[in-house]
């Protein structure tokens, strides 16, 4: 039988980004549950890797714009969850979000999730922002009810091409 885990069971840690190789394992996971559960466009997940996520990263890493939030075992002292968050300037001022959260299964359920929403709000309010987003994928629905307990909701609904190979007129 499986031991039953509880808050105490892990441990906090936050960083401006310096952990940010350590979640890679992670982010593999995420990025092959998006490729699984994605309704349209699963083929596009292989084309990016870790390595351009970071890169993408850096410019607001550099300017201190970057929040990374990870838990750990408390036995194994293994990263078990992480939450990134990032601020940059837009034409409306500062906006902040929510670039990617993720928790081992056996971990969720025990509030983890809801303490690295939180401590990332209160960042980005600690930093006067204003506007908050996050980006749900379409197939991971689920994760609305999370994220509707911290005020956020599906405001617009971008639409993307799909790539014909054949160029099909319509």
């Amino acid at each position: 039988m499986a031991e039953e885990l509880n808050i105490s069971d892990v441990l906090f840690e936050s960083c401006g980004g310096e952990l940010l190789d350590e979640i890679e394992p992670l982010w593999m996971k995420l990025h092959s549950f998006h490729r699984q559960v994605s309704t349209h466009f699963s083929e596009h997940f292989p084309e990016i890797n870790f390595e351009q996520r970071k890169k993408a990263l850096f410019s607001n890493m550099t300017r201190g714009n970057i929040k990374l939030d990870v838990v750990r075992s408390a036995k194994s002292s293994n990263i078990i969850g992480y939450c990134l968050s990032s601020i940059r300037d837009s034409a409306t001022g500062k906006m902040g979000e929510i670039e990617s959260i993720y928790l081992e299964p056996d971990y969720r359920g025990l509030g983890i999730g809801g303490k690295f929403m939180r401590e990332s709000l209160l960042w980005m309010d600690s930093l006067s922002v204003k506007r908050k987003v996050l980006g749900v994928g379409v197939g991971n629905e689920v994760t609305f009810r999370f994220y509707e307990k911290y005020n956020f909701f599906p405001r617009t609904t971008i639409l993307e091409q799909r790539s014909i190979k054949n160029d099909v007129n319509v």
